[in-house]
């Protein structure tokens, strides 16, 4: 059999179209404010007392009122003293007749001069000053400070573009087929 066969294949075509993407966004989407903070203090000072009465008084710079103090005592037992040695010779002259002539001795005793004096090296002051402190009060109060944010409308801007694809029948497929023989034998023989 002489047959001739000629075929076509099928073409598809292909159109495609890029997608574009623009996107854009505020360069300052936020504001900022501020306040500053304001801080106040008030400060008290501290207070020293300082007591050197003690002190001067062991110096010998003693107030008026421990001086009239000091010679009141003095006074005192000067005048206890006086009563103790006068009761003492009067006993003793009471009592004459067994010791003798009283009146002699008394006043031999009150002729002798003592004349005796003693030394004695120390340190003035012997004590410390008082000393009291009152502390000071620091007083303070705080203004905050304030932070302002605004954020505006910060939302980008997108522009999209969708891209295509365009599909086509380029070329359509076919199957040809004719017979290039002499003659045809429809028996089949």
């Amino acid at each position: 059999m002489d047959l001739r066969i000629t075929t076509q294949s099928a073409q598809i075509g292909i159109n495609t179209t890029q997608g574009r993407y623009d996107m854009s966004q505020n360069q300052w989407p936020m504001r900022l404010r501020t306040t500053e903070p304001v801080l106040h203090l008030q400060s008290e000072d501290a207070i020293l007392y300082i007591d050197q009465r003690r002190c001067f008084s062991e110096a010998g710079l003693k107030s008026s009122m421990e001086l009239s103090q000091k010679y009141a005592m003095k006074g005192k037992q000067a005048a206890l003293r006086a009563i103790a040695r006068i009761a003492d010779e009067g006993r003793e002259m009471a009592a004459i007749q067994h010791k003798g002539s009283a009146i002699a001795r008394i006043a031999k005793r009150k002729s002798r001069t003592f004349s005796e004096q003693r030394f004695n090296v120390g340190v003035v002051p012997k004590s410390r000053p008082e000393i009291t402190v009152i502390q000071g009060e620091v007083k303070s109060s705080l203004q905050t400070g304030l932070v302002d944010v605004s954020v505006h409308n910060s939302k980008p801007r997108i522009h999209y573009q969708r891209g295509d694809v365009a599909i086509y029948i380029k070329q359509k497929n076919y199957i040809n087929i004719d017979y290039v023989g002499k003659g045809i034998n429809v028996l089949g023989g």
